[in-house]
């Protein structure tokens, strides 16, 4: 309402208040348990994800995809949401976690096992993830884990031996039930 000495007050109509949605401050991580591993071996990844302290609103809706590299194979059952199993989506070699909401300067950590196969020696295997949600995208990637070519019999320096040997036996012929 507009009003002044010698008129008729005015009432104006309201067009509200326009409030900004915010900001998200999306960050990921991605790390591995171990710096090298053997074919064979078990070992985890854990991806930690924030909405950082510079976030003005929630980071919604978030889903984890992590396509595990070939040469390693995930271990079922092991995935977790803040150290609470969870279900999750795979296709192929790529696993899908639903991780919601995170509120500013929240945090949240899906970690996971795998299994190392043979097809990985001789290279060094980097791991990527995507958080995505329906106002922020982060992807992190590990520093990567070394799989070496398994050792050869004489590669470590030591002397290769080889064992022969033979049998005699002091009959011919022999019945079934024969002691030889």
């Amino acid at each position: 309402v507009v009003s002044s000495d010698g008129r008729e007050d005015i009432q104006l109509p309201d067009t509200g208040v326009q409030i900004d949605a915010g900001d998200t401050d999306p960050q990921i991580t991605k790390t591995a348990s171990v710096a090298e591993a053997r074919e064979g071996d078990i070992y985890s990844y854990t991806i930690n994800m924030k909405n950082g302290a510079g976030a003005t609103a929630t980071w919604k809706n978030i889903v984890v995809t992590d396509v595990i590299p070939d040469g390693l194979k995930l271990v079922a059952g092991t995935v977790t949401l803040n150290g609470k199993t969870v279900s999750y989506g795979i296709s192929g070699q790529a696993i899908e976690v639903t991780a919601g909401d995170l509120q500013p300067n929240e945090e949240a950590t899906i970690k996971f096992e795998v299994r190392v196969l043979g097809e990985a020696a001789g290279h060094t295997i980097k791991n990527v993830a995507v958080a995505k949600g329906d106002n922020g995208e982060k992807t992190g990637t590990d520093d990567g884990v070394k799989i070496p070519e398994p050792e050869k019999p004489g590669e470590d320096g030591e002397d290769v031996k080889t064992v022969t040997g033979s049998k005699t036996v002091d009959k011919t012929l022999a019945n079934v039930g024969d002691k030889l």
